[in-house]
């Protein structure tokens, strides 16, 4: 067992590392292949001296409007400058926040609230490195590969799960009972 786990990480480690992806450990490539959403912050050399949104780029698929609710929700308590920058600019966009509760921030990591019945983390790198992931490079592109590498890889996972079941079901008993041939019996294991 503990072989075909060294296997299975290789298989999924060996593509990200090609990438500059660090995957720490099979939770962090669960953790990653749940979300649907992910908000960057980017500072640097402000030359106006405060902190102001310029370009806002969802994910496809993604309801602008409902992001954005989520997002100004999230943000409205915020005492950081990115925090209140990123609240002003939705407000400045005729946004209404949604119902948030549970509101923490994490000075330096992120901001967590519950807003319409899911979690949101706003963050910046440390976010992601507490999660137990790695970009290395500075390829924003790599986080969109990192969630399809832990989707892809989760759905195999899922899979062997489901065959596994099924061989232990149905094998096993017909194979106890003298109705299978060792020989495939032993080829279905693999």
């Amino acid at each position: 067992m503990h072989s075909g786990w060294r296997r299975r990480q290789r298989s999924w480690s060996a593509p990200a590392k090609r990438r500059g992806i660090y995957i720490r450990n099979g939770e962090a490539l669960e953790g990653a292949a749940g979300l649907n959403v992910v908000v960057f912050d980017k500072t640097g050399t402000i030359t106006e001296g405060r902190p102001v949104v310029t370009d806002f780029l969802p994910a496809a698929n993604v309801d602008r409007s409902r992001l954005l609710a989520i997002i100004a929700a999230a943000e409205a308590g915020s005492e950081h400058l990115l925090g209140r920058a990123i609240a002003a600019w939705c407000t400045a966009q005729a946004i209404v926040a949604a119902e948030c509760s549970a509101f923490t921030a994490i000075p330096g990591r992120d901001v967590r609230a519950i807003c319409e019945h899911q979690t949101v983390l706003i963050g910046n790198s440390a976010l992601l490195a507490e999660a137990g992931i790695t970009i290395v490079g500075g390829d924003v592109g790599g986080v969109a590969a990192t969630i399809e590498l832990s989707r892809r890889t989760m759905r195999i996972v899922r899979q062997n799960l489901f065959w596994a079941l099924g061989y232990n079901v149905v094998a096993i008993p017909v194979a106890a009972a003298g109705r299978l041939s060792p020989m495939i019996a032993s080829a279905a294991m693999r």
